[in-house]
This record gives structure tokens, C-alpha cells and sequence, in this order.
């Protein structure tokens, strides 16, 4: 029964929750932007405001395993997150994903570090052409200014676009909802994903390395040969 029960508001919580909504919802010719899609005011939110909301850990009642499963604030707003995201990737000069409409299939992994180097990489295939871009910066925007110090090109072959694939599918990305952030100074993973017709954000703060969608993430790491220490890879 108690498991019946935890399947039951699991699923009110994922449902209560629009994921992978078509992008035409998000498409919005007012934001202005320059010939990147970098917007020009640091004002501009970098995802839908509806898509972060607040999610704290809710306790059952009468469940007297300890068990807490997730639960979204309705018509909630988790600004924090939201400011620190688009103010790091505007000072990235990082393009939008969501207000125009895209005809190319773009992935972008944001990791946000209370201690050490922030990193953005993005992938992104047109028809044939699969590039990614990754960038270093010495701070995230909270705790430090935020400076590129390094940043490059990678080509990636059709092979290796198909195996990220495979791994984003596996992790259930475009159902994947917003973690719960229960820890201090913990890192925030940040990933998009934008196609012709759907675009999807989501955010882990204790991924685990036996998780795919820190394979994911760390895939992305391998693609841009960005080489992290196993004691930076801090949760």
C-alpha cells in the first residue's frame, strides 16, 4: 500500500509539472537580441520563469519511514536559481534557446560551482554539422565576477553526437524535472535541450556518478576534453 502510495503522488507531482511542452509556447519576438541571440538587456530571464519553480521536500502523513518525496510550489518561481543562471550566461554571452524558433537540435550543459571554475559547454548539430563550444569562467557570478579564461571549438563526429544521444535518452531528459537543492554550497547542473518543436530545462544539485544524467553531463565534460579532478566533481 505504501508503495502504491508513493507511485500515486509521484505521479501527481510529475503530471502537476508540463514537461517537454512544445516551444511555440515559449517563442517570443519581443526579447531583443543581437545577431547571436545573446540578449541585449541582462534583464531577460535565460528559460521560461514557469519552468524553475520552487521544489522542497515534502514528508507523507502518516508515512513513518522517513520518506520524503519532491513537491512543487504551485505558480512558483525559484528566483534565486533563475537570476544566477541568466546572469552567468548572459555575462558568457551565451545565446537564448527558447524565444526564437530553431532549426538546428542544440544541448547545453551549464555547471555552476561555488568554489571552483564555472563551465558552459554547448552542442549543437545543423544537418550534418555538429560543433561544440565550451567556455571556462574564474567565477559564477555570486560568489565572484564572472571572466572567461578559456574557452575553444571541438568538431564532433556524427558517432559521438549519437552516443551523447543515446545517454540524454537514457536519462529521460525531456521528462526529467527540477531538483531539489537540500545542501550548501552544493553545484548546480544545468541542462537545456532545444529541437525544432520542444525546448526542456532541468536542474540536479546531487547527481550521482552512477546516475545517467551525470553521465550525461560528464560526457559533454569528455566531448570539450575539459579534464576535471575527481575531488572537484563535488556534488
Amino acid at each position: 500500500m505504501r508503495t502504491i502510495l508513493l507511485q500515486l503522488v509521484f505521479s501527481i507531482f510529475i503530471n502537476s509539472f508540463g514537461f517537454a511542452q512544445g516551444q511555440r509556447l515559449y517563442v517570443d519576438s519581443t526579447i531583443k537580441v543581437d545577431g547571436k541571440n545573446v540578449p541585449l538587456e541582462k534583464t531577460v530571464p535565460y528559460c521560461p520563469p514557469a519552468l524553475l519553480p520552487k521544489v522542497v521536500l515534502h514528508h507523507l502523513v502518516g508515512d513513518t519511514s522517513g520518506t520524503n518525496i519532491p513537491f512543487i510550489i504551485p505558480n512558483s518561481v525559484d528566483s534565486t536559481e533563475l537570476l544566477q543562471f541568466s546572469n552567468f550566461l548572459f555575462q558568457m554571452k551565451e545565446p537564448l534557446l527558447y524565444n526564437v524558433k530553431f532549426k538546428k537540435d542544440v544541448y547545453r550543459f551549464t555547471w555552476l560551482r561555488s568554489i571552483h571554475e564555472s563551465i558552459v559547454i554547448r552542442i549543437e548539430k545543423d544537418s550534418n554539422s555538429i560543433n561544440l563550444f565550451w567556455s571556462k569562467s574564474s567565477g559564477n557570478g555570486i560568489y565572484n565576477p564572472v571572466r572567461v579564461y578559456d574557452q575553444g571549438t571541438v568538431h564532433v563526429p556524427l558517432k559521438n553526437w549519437e552516443k551523447f544521444i543515446q545517454i540524454l535518452n537514457a536519462c529521460k531528459f525531456w521528462n526529467l524535472q527540477k531538483g531539489v537543492n537540500d545542501l550548501e554550497d552544493s553545484s548546480s547542473w544545468i541542462l537545456e535541450g532545444v529541437t525544432q518543436n520542444q525546448y526542456h530545462i532541468t536542474i540536479r544539485y546531487t547527481p550521482g556518478s552512477e546516475e545517467n544524467f551525470y553521465k550525461t553531463c560528464m560526457f559533454l565534460l569528455n566531448l570539450a576534453n575539459i579534464h576535471i579532478p575527481k575531488y572537484e566533481i563535488y556534488d
